[in-house]
């Protein structure tokens, strides 16, 4: 994993048409693990946003053993950010691309990645609300990723870190739904797209705030 530079993060990180997580911002990780990595969003709608990514660029995670690894250090982080704000929403866009095609990339970045808003309210029912094919519900995160890997595209929500509902979503997904649905809970619409509102500033006091959070659960 390589990150870019502070100049870089100040100058272009907002505009970037690459995938993010394959080379993210050094000032925005909060955490890295042997496979995994934690580091605060841009545009946090809610105190130390959090997105739990590969490390490894992958198209999607199919291998048993690797959810399985990628489901623990997810709900380990989860579990540290819950300790602290109370709750913490979970979702992934599963499979959807990250990048934007610039003119030198020929195919999009798909990369694994969660988001975590804690302290959020429950976006579950606004959700179902959006789909017409009903959730297949799972008790862990592992169990949902399981079952997400035969899909082509899904929407994994959970509300609680004892539900996980996935949607089928063959249509695809629009950029940064589940960004526009805690936004919509939150009251503040206009702050769902995280390249209008990146507030840098706070992201990188949020890294700074879940390093402390997760180096105290550890």
């Amino acid at each position: 994993m390589t990150t870019q530079p502070a100049q870089y993060f100040s100058t272009t990180e907002v505009g970037r048409t690459d995938c993010f997580l394959c080379r993210p911002a050094a000032r925005l990780l909060a955490d890295v693990g042997p496979e995994s990595f934690t580091m605060a969003g841009i545009g946090p709608l809610t105190p130390c946003y959090a997105i739990v990514s590969t490390i490894e660029h992958l198209d999607q995670l199919k291998d048993t053993a690797a959810i399985e690894k990628f489901a623990a250090y997810a709900a380990e982080i989860r579990r540290a950010l819950i300790n602290e704000y109370g709750s913490c929403l979970l979702t992934e866009h599963g499979h959807s691309p990250l990048c934007t095609l610039a003119d030198a990339q020929t195919i999009h970045c798909f990369h694994p990645h969660v988001l975590l808003f804690p302290g959020a309210p429950g976006i579950q029912d606004n959700a179902a609300q959006s789909f017409k094919n009903e959730s297949n519900i799972f008790s862990s995160l592992s169990d949902a990723l399981k079952y997400g890997r035969n899909l082509d595209q899904y929407f994994l929500v959970s509300d609680t870190p004892a539900s996980f509902s996935v949607y089928p979503a063959g249509g695809g997904l629009p950029r940064q739904f589940a960004r526009v649905l805690v936004a919509e809970q939150l009251g503040i619409v206009e702050q769902a797209s995280w390249r209008d509102f990146p507030a840098l500033q706070e992201a990188e006091k949020n890294a700074a705030h879940l390093k402390e959070i997760i180096k105290g659960d550890s």
